[in-house]
């Protein structure tokens, strides 16, 4: 849960920026071993700013992603 002093605003869009950078870099069609680290850890940051303040339903599209990329890094 968000701590009073954060601000809900900041995590959702923080949150909606990462998720669509993991995209952006699972669409590469070759990426280097820095891309698929900066990959990995974009999901679980995305995931982790929807784990303050979003719905189950967004909490679960965040684990479905990080799952995602983590089985394309094998």
């Amino acid at each position: 849960m968000a701590s009073p002093h954060e601000d809900p605003e900041v995590h959702r869009r923080t949150g909606a920026l990462l998720f669509n950078a993991t995209w952006d870099l699972i669409d590469q069609p070759e990426r280097t071993s820095d891309d698929d680290t900066e990959m990995l850890l974009c999901a679980a940051a995305s995931r982790w700013h929807w784990a303050q303040i979003g719905t189950a339903e967004q909490v679960a599209t965040g684990d479905w992603q990080l799952a995602h990329v983590a089985g394309l890094l094998g």
